[in-house]
């Protein structure tokens, strides 16, 4: 006997192009995820641990309002999740 197990389906609350990201006070600041078209993320004024992974496969983690991180040169986007505690 065999069965299939169904993935979850929970994308959650999702900004496609978002230019404050998680910072407070953002409009962006709730969601689950946000894609940043940037290879440089400002972590100024973001409350939050920040796992950023860019569009080439790089991640790096970002911690609360540590400023500036650069990605890959030819990476073109960054998704960013919330790292929770």
């Amino acid at each position: 006997m065999s069965f299939k197990l169904n993935k979850p389906n929970f994308i959650g609350k999702v900004s496609y192009d978002s230019t404050d990201g998680f910072r407070s006070g953002s409009k962006d600041e709730h969601n689950d995820v946000n894609y940043i078209h940037s290879n440089i993320i400002d972590m100024t004024g973001v409350p939050y641990d920040i796992e950023g992974t860019d569009n080439l496969g790089n991640k790096k983690i970002m911690k609360a309002d540590s400023g500036i991180h650069h990605f890959h040169p030819q990476a073109s986007k960054v998704k960013e999740v919330k790292i929770n505690r």
